[in-house]
């Protein structure tokens, strides 16, 4: 039953996700077709590695720092819980390993339920983590720490404050779900954008004559 009623909840969160996505491509498309037309393409500044590395390098920085952050946020708020936890599974399975009989069978249980409530609060602080990292991330961005706009080319200016705000707005959050995803998200886009000029650079080598 209770597997069943998780499949259920999954089946619903999936569909939820759905009509929301919908609704989020609706409203894109609308915002396209209103706008398109009064903004004005963006010249993007001309980039190669060491200019990436730098900015790859002050963004992983910044992502270093909030992980560090609500790592000892996370220890203060739900390290407690799970140590206490971790202390109900040993308890339990210590009371299987000398019971006998029917009390080997409510002890087999107690012991389940233990560790369905430590799997629980581990996947609750994993969504808190998350949903912190991403509210940390934009308050970050916010401040002034942005990838879009450092890739503008210099001098570029975005004349219609509407498309400004709409730009500053994309960059604010996402920069921040990119801090949010972490140092190792950052150190997978580093090393694809690395190599991707290592590549450009060997093809024009090798064009020389």
């Amino acid at each position: 039953m209770a597997d069943d009623q998780s499949v259920r909840t999954a089946t619903a969160r999936v569909h939820h996700w759905k009509r929301a996505s919908y609704l989020v491509l609706l409203g894109l498309l609308a915002l396209t077709l209103l706008w398109a037309g009064s903004f004005a393409p963006v010249k993007l500044a001309e980039l190669d590695g060491p200019a990436v590395t730098s900015l790859i390098g002050s963004l992983l920085v910044a992502t270093v720092l909030l992980e560090r952050a609500l790592e000892v946020f996370l220890n203060v708020t739900r390290q407690p819980g799970r140590k206490s936890l971790d202390r109900a599974v040993k308890a339990a399975k210590t009371r299987l390993e000398t019971a006998s009989g029917d009390d080997s069978k409510a002890e087999q249980e107690a012991l389940e339920t233990a560790r369905a409530k430590l799997t629980t609060y581990r996947a609750d602080t994993a969504r808190i983590a998350s949903l912190w990292g991403v509210v940390g991330g934009v308050i970050i961005s916010l401040s002034g720490i942005r990838a879009l706009h450092s890739l503008l080319a210099p001098g570029m200016v975005i004349e219609s404050s509407t498309q400004y705000m709409l730009f500053s707005t994309v960059d604010v959050f996402v920069t921040g779900l990119l801090f949010a995803g972490g140092s190792d998200g950052v150190h997978q886009v580093a090393a694809l954008l690395t190599g991707y000029f290592e590549k450009k650079k060997d093809e024009v080598e090798e064009s020389k004559p």
